[in-house]
Formats: C-alpha cells, structure tokens, sequence
C-alpha cells in the first residue's frame, strides 16, 4: 500500500472518528438544554476569551520565533504569528490532509529550504507534545493536592516521564540512530505512527547545541497551555458554570491530545470534555455548549486566518543582521 492510499485511509478514519463522536453527544446530550444555555450566554467573557485566544496563538508565534532563531532562520515574529494563523484555517476549518504544519513548512522555506523548515516545524510540535505533558504533570501535583486524588498524577507523571526521556534520548545522535529502526516499526491500525515519531524526534538532533532554546521553547508551551485554559474556563463562566480552575487545568491536556485523532478535532474534543466535567458534577449541557462556544470561537480565527492567506503578498522572510548590512 502507497502512503497516498495509507494517508487517505488515515483521513477517512479521522473523519469517520469524528462523526462516531458527534453521534454519540447526540445520543446522550440534551440538545434544547444545552441550546438553552447558549441563549444566555454573557459576550463579555466571551470577548476576553477572544483577547486570550490572541494570546495562545502569540505563545505559539514566539516558540516558533525561539526554534527558528536558533537555526538562524530570519523570520520575525509577526510573520510567524500571521502564519500561525492562517495554519489554524487548515487545521481547525477545513477538512484536508494538508494541515496547519504543511503550510507552516513552506510558508517558510523561502531561507533554506523545506528541509531545514521541516525540522524546525516538527521540533515546535514535539515541543509542544511536552509542553502538554509538563502542563498537564504541573497541573495533577495541583489537583492531587486540593482532592486527595492521585491518579491523575501517576497518569500525567508517567507521561511526562516518557516524553523527557525519550526527547533526551533522540538528543543523542548514537541513542537516536539505535531506537529510530525499532520505533519505525510501531504501527496502529496499519497507520506508521513510529515511523512519524521517529522522524520528529530525529529532527530535535540539530538542536543539541541548543538546549537553551528547547528549554525556553518547552517554557513558552507552559503559556500555550495555561491561555488554553484560560479560553475555555472563561468560556465556562459565560454561561454561568460552577467549577474549580483547577477541573479545566487538568481536564484541557486530555482535551487536546485526544482531539488530535479526529479532524478538526470535531467530536472527540467536545465528547472528552463533555465526560471530563461531568466527573466534577457539571451538567453535561453546560459542558457541551461551552464546547460548541470554543469551536465557534476556534472556527472564528481560522476564518480570519483564511482572510489573511487571501490577501497576503509574498512570502519574503525578514533579514537577518548580516543580510541588512550587505
């Protein structure tokens, strides 16, 4: 089997995911309720969720920033943060294979190529799979402490665990090129997902000589992740939710990493949150509607990412200090 057919089969499944899901909220939600609540829904938190969403995409905007100075790619903060946003029509509105992270990779390939772009791409979203598991281990320490429960500790601290280790060990050119055969062979569902593990980790390899930049980037994914929960909570409060902060913090990781095996997210995310909060006593309609709120808002962006990509001109990196004396 080609990978075009492997990758077309992987998106039927996405989609197919994705409409299982929806089903079943419909099933088990009660739609007049939870449009019930939308009506009463207050803008003003709304509002500040929008200036919040601004900056989750500015953190995303400045780890990229971070990769790519270290690989002295010439690309400025701004140019970044308006691909970012368009990379969230791709990935949040349109239902295509070629996602948010194709786009970022040639939007900037104009310095050295796609391949350098690849790398620096793939290693901000292994980063940013860290920065979700440090979050999430961050956030368990927190929740175990006000609840008395440990297993989302031991849950997100085996996490965790897995991810450092495994992001030290492809930092290792030797370690790397003895585990990449091996985890190639992974597979679920016929799908090569050691083979795309394998790959991303090995593009972290070219930043053994800047580990301070994957710290730094590592620490930006904490802001990601905490304006992430922001949204939502605040989403939350607009229809007049009860909730401990502490509940989204811990309920979001799980949210987002889930929500990557449907497209758009579609489905998967708003069933996750549905059952993560009713196991904090919210109704399952308060829980709904504040997803339905974070996908309106999600779908808003993308709209306006897509506006940005129909009227952009050229794709010319901003030069470097060398380049602007010359």
């Amino acid at each position: 089997m080609d990978k075009k057919t492997k990758d077309r089969i992987f998106f039927w499944l996405r989609i197919a995911i994705a409409v299982i899901f929806i089903a079943i909220i419909i099933l088990t939600v009660d739609l007049k309720k939870t449009w019930a609540e939308l009506q009463h829904t207050d803008p003003i938190y709304v509002g500040v969720a929008a200036g919040v969403y601004l900056c989750f995409l500015a953190f995303l905007a400045l780890r990229w920033l971070i990769l790519s100075k270290a690989r002295n790619h010439p690309y400025g903060f701004f140019y970044l943060y308006r691909s970012v946003l368009i990379h969230m029509l791709f990935n949040n509105v349109l239902p295509t294979t070629i996602g948010g992270d194709v786009y970022r990779i040639v939007d900037t390939s104009g310095h050295e190529g796609k391949g350098v772009a690849f790398s620096i791409v793939w290693t901000d979203r292994m980063v940013g799979f860290i920065g979700v598991f440090s979050f999430a281990f961050l956030a368990s320490i927190f929740y175990a402490a006000v609840s008395g429960n440990f297993l989302l500790l031991v849950i997100f601290g085996a996490g965790f665990g897995f991810a450092i280790s495994l992001t030290l060990a492809f930092l290792s050119k030797k370690i790397n090129a003895w585990i990449s055969p091996w985890l190639s062979k992974l597979r679920v569902f016929k799908y090569p997902l050691g083979e795309k593990i394998a790959g991303a980790f090995k593009s972290i390899t070219h930043y053994r000589n800047h580990k301070g930049a994957l710290f730094a980037a590592v620490l930006v994914s904490l802001g990601v992740q905490i304006s992430l929960a922001w949204i939502w909570y605040l989403l939350f409060l607009s229809l007049g939710g009860q909730t401990r902060f502490i509940h989204i913090m811990v309920t979001i990781p799980i949210v987002n990493t889930l929500a990557m095996f449907s497209v758009g997210g579609w489905g998967l995310r708003e069933q996750t949150f549905v059952q993560m909060l009713a196991t904090f006593a919210v109704a399952r309609e308060t829980a709904l509607a504040t997803s339905i709120l974070f996908d309106v808002v999600n779908v808003s962006f993308g709209v306006v990412g897509g506006a940005f990509l129909l009227f952009r001109r050229g794709r010319k990196p901003t030069p470097s200090p060398v380049e602007s004396s010359n």
